[in-house]
């Protein structure tokens, strides 16, 4: 990875609310680059997740519950194809979407987090 490589992909690790950043992580995912995440592609990089949680001694939840809270949040037309013109639409909350999937720190802090606390 060169050194602009690093950059690009520090920006878009920390700010991913930026069409760039969701375009960059999308196109990671796509493994396939057919311009639709599918729950193999998600779950390719779910299973690397799960295998560090486990050593981290967490219990990961399955994948199927995953990908049933992915379909809530972003609501894609055919369930469990997500295109990015349907994951920018949820610009606000589609950083989730990519932690859970690439980002363990930020995977394991939003599902543990404190639900009384946000609400005040």
């Amino acid at each position: 990875m060169s050194y602009e490589d690093f950059v690009w992909f520090m920006l878009c690790e920390e700010d991913k609310t930026s069409k760039r950043s969701l375009r960059y992580w999308f196109d990671i995912i796509d493994l396939d680059q057919n311009g639709i995440i599918t729950p193999y592609e998600m779950e390719y990089f779910y299973e690397e997740l799960v295998t560090r949680l486990e050593n981290l001694n967490h219990e990961p939840i399955l994948f199927v519950d995953l990908l049933c809270q992915m379909n809530d949040m972003i609501s894609p037309l055919k369930e469990g194809n997500f295109s990015f013109e349907e994951i920018i639409r949820k610009k606000e909350i589609v950083g989730i979407f990519f932690n859970s999937l690439c980002n363990l720190t930020k995977f394991i802090s939003f599902e543990t987090r404190d639900m009384f606390a946000i609400k005040h």
